[in-house]
């Protein structure tokens, strides 16, 4: 059977609008948040640098951000988690970073397959040294708990800044840990249990 490059396309926008239909219907729950909501408690100094992952298997989302203070010096990975049925607080805010010396920043997070909050942030000085490292713990999505006593180095490389970083949660529940180290950009994966 010959089909022409014009029924292929027609073919290809149906299957495509059925796809979209399906995709639509799918009980699929949005988190709630009520318009105008204040996420941070701590209101002294700044807060930057947001982020926010919905954990649909624990029905939560966690809402990440750089807060002034918050850990009881500089700046510090400032978290809240959410209920998604009707958005109320199921955490109070708390800091992710376990390190509370000196500046913590640039959070940002994915969910893993047992939908606990990965998240990885810029540390300056954690190390040892006076340079930025990138860490990272993971968050309970029902407890708030981290997954691991001391914060997690991701980079190998210790010797200049290593900053600016991003995490993907691979199919294989692998984290996928993406940032700047000097001028380049390098990445990094690691087993659930590293």
């Amino acid at each position: 059977m010959h089909h022409s490059a014009n029924n292929f396309g027609t073919i290809l926008v149906v299957v495509m609008m059925a796809l979209c239909a399906a995709i639509a219907s799918a009980a699929f729950t949005y988190p709630a948040v009520p318009s105008k909501t204040l996420i941070n408690t701590q209101t002294s100094g700044d807060q930057h640098f947001s982020d926010m992952c919905t954990s649909t298997i624990k029905g939560t989302y966690l809402v990440l951000y750089t807060a002034e203070s918050i850990d009881g010096d500089a700046e510090a990975i400032g978290a809240k988690i959410f209920n998604i049925a009707d958005g109320s607080v199921r955490i109070a805010e708390f800091h992710v970073n376990l390190y509370v010396t000196s500046r913590q920043k640039n959070g940002r997070c994915d969910v893993d397959g047992d939908g606990n909050f990965v998240v990885t942030w810029q540390s300056y000085g954690q190390g040892g040294n006076a340079d930025h490292e990138v860490y990272y713990n993971v968050v309970d999505g029902l407890t708030g708990a981290t997954t691991f006593a001391a914060d997690q180095l991701v980079n190998i490389v210790t010797s200049g800044d290593q900053f600016n970083p991003s995490v993907v949660v691979l199919d294989d529940n692998r984290r996928l840990f993406i940032f700047q180290s000097g001028t380049n950009i390098k990445a990094i994966a690691y087993d659930t249990d590293s």
